[in-house]
């Protein structure tokens, strides 16, 4: 049963920061294959979201590499995962289980690509 995510204000702020800042000091492709790993994390996470390390300094937050210099915490309510916050240049996700796999993650990511576009 796949997990639906619930992406915070915050991550989506931060996600689009990072693009951003990528963009601007690497180049578009480095930022779109950051944007298609984390969308990738996403989908991981939406089918297992168990998979990420226990955090060891705060209860019942995960973690994911999303690159080595970025990682996601999460937690996981219920049947949902909420996205909370990267470190470095990474944030934190929420995921629930009935909606399935994007259906919240898209929308938001559907906001990050159009500030990110302009």
């Amino acid at each position: 049963m796949a997990y639906t995510i619930v992406v915070k204000k915050r991550f989506t702020n931060k996600f689009s920061e990072v693009l951003i800042f990528l963009e601007e000091k690497w180049s578009l492709k480095v930022a779109n294959d950051f944007q298609k790993k984390t969308e990738h994390r996403f989908i991981l996470l939406s089918k297992q979201p168990y998979i990420g390390a226990l955090s060891q300094r705060i209860p019942d937050v995960r973690g994911v590499l999303i690159t080595r210099h970025n990682k996601m915490y999460y937690k996981v309510k219920g049947n949902k995962t909420r996205r909370e916050r990267q470190v470095g240049s990474g944030e934190k996700k929420t995921v629930n289980k009935k909606t399935g796999p994007q259906d919240s993650f898209q929308a938001k990511l559907m906001e990050v690509k159009k500030k990110f576009d302009n």
